[in-house]
């Protein structure tokens, strides 16, 4: 199967890139703001200060699965 041309591509964000962000937020900047400039939907950086808020850092692990 095969992706159409209508089809946005999946972003994949670095782990550094996402603390940075999360860092903004957390200093003060407006979610809905930030997302306007970097031009990301707001849920998804909700999604990841929520993971920040619940288990640290290192909940904002890379994409992928996990090396064994």
């Amino acid at each position: 199967m095969t992706r159409s041309e209508n089809t946005p591509e999946a972003r994949v964000y670095s782990r550094e890139f996402r603390l940075q962000i999360v860092h903004r937020i957390q200093n003060g900047e407006s979610v809905p703001q930030l997302a306007k400039e970097i031009g990301i939907h707001r849920k998804l950086l909700y999604q990841w200060l929520r993971k920040v808020k619940e288990g640290g850092e290192e909940n904002l692990r890379e994409r992928g699965r996990p090396r064994k």
